[in-house]
């Protein structure tokens, strides 16, 4: 059978490339006329000649070579949208799948490898969708990854325990990307967005949740530890397998870290801060409904790791009154869907 048409994930691949290829340059062009425009290390006729040069000519070159990468990572993405639009003309005029849960987890796992598997660079683990309903309306649906295991993207384990003690904070680097996103969105800051996190990701996406940064409408994670106190205005759910060893720890860690902060600040009083913690331990502040299912694997990071297709299936299957209202907020982002950053 004949196939037309592009590879749509080469594409965003290689658009994703072309993107980080140009901030390199652009960060060392700037260096360079810095270090070019101090005249310390270098004075004289030549060393005249040579500034004149780069100003005039070699800086802008690389600043028009800049542009026509970013354009070119333009370009791929719009063509990538188009075949994407095109694959599915026949099959119902683009528009996605209802966002059950299932779809959502699905969407999380979105590093691109090559053909021997190797990373090709995505290290934030964010992966950001734009969604336009058949209300007419634009939505954003954010995705944060969770731990990577190999160490390589910086998603790492000092990275989860950080942000379960809350010694990291908002990511800066994640939502610089979500404020560019909502630039290319109708109603810019006003648009609603979905946050939705995995792991580690979940904790990412609680806090940025919580800083109220952004009109966030829903809060979906998996296997992630509650580390912060639920906002009633956001339809929230937080999914856990159960055996999975990953949030009751993570909320341990909370704990620990509010107890380790009081002992430095000298608040910490036998008993009454050991009580305390113990109820940081084991007590997550959330306002809202955790789904809690069992995917029949027993105990252990195995149910972390392979665990969250049964519970986020189980979920979308459920006939629990208790999350009709999140199920039903969840459909207000289906529609045509465009990948902006991965």
């Amino acid at each position: 059978m004949a196939v037309q048409g592009a590879d749509v994930a080469q594409l965003r691949t290689t658009a994703t490339q072309f993107g980080k290829g140009a901030d390199a340059l652009e960060f060392s062009a700037k260096a360079l006329h810095s270090l070019i425009g101090s005249g310390t290390q270098w004075r004289g006729p030549d060393a005249e000649r040579f500034r004149n040069e780069w100003t005039g000519m070699s800086s802008r070159a690389i600043a028009a070579a800049v542009a026509s990468l970013r354009q070119a990572a333009d370009e791929l993405r719009r063509n990538a949208d188009q075949q994407e639009q095109a694959s599915t003309a026949g099959t119902g005029g683009g528009v996605s799948a209802p966002r059950g849960a299932r779809q959502l987890l699905d969407h999380i796992e979105n590093d691109q490898k090559d053909d021997q598997g190797n990373s090709l660079g995505d290290d934030d683990g964010l992966r950001i969708e734009k969604v336009v309903g058949p209300d007419g309306e634009t939505r954003l649906v954010v995705y944060f990854k969770g731990q990577d295991t190999e160490g390589v993207e910086g998603r790492d384990l000092a990275r989860s325990s950080g942000l379960a003690t809350g010694l990291i904070g908002v990511d800066e680097d994640l939502t610089r990307k979500i404020d560019e996103a909502l630039k290319n969105c109708p109603d810019g800051k006003n648009t609603d967005v979905m946050l939705v996190g995995l792991s580690q990701g979940g904790m990412d996406a609680q806090n940025i949740a919580a800083s109220g940064k952004y009109n966030v409408t829903n809060l979906v994670t998996f296997g992630s530890p509650t580390i912060q106190a639920d906002n009633p205005n956001i339809q929230t759910v937080h999914m856990h397998a159960k055996g999975d060893p990953v949030p009751p720890a993570g909320n341990f860690g909370r704990g620990l870290g509010a107890a380790f902060g009081n002992v430095a600040q000298g608040k910490y009083v036998p008993g009454i801060g050991l009580g305390s913690f113990l109820v940081d331990a084991v007590s997550p502040p959330s306002s809202n409904f955790v789904y809690d299912s069992d995917p029949g694997l027993g105990l252990g990071m195995g149910v972390h790791d392979q665990g969250y297709p049964d519970v986020a299936q189980s979920f979308d299957e459920s006939s629990d009154a208790r999350f009709t209202d999140v199920k039903e907020s969840m459909k207000k982002y289906e529609g045509s869907v465009t990948v902006v950053t991965e």
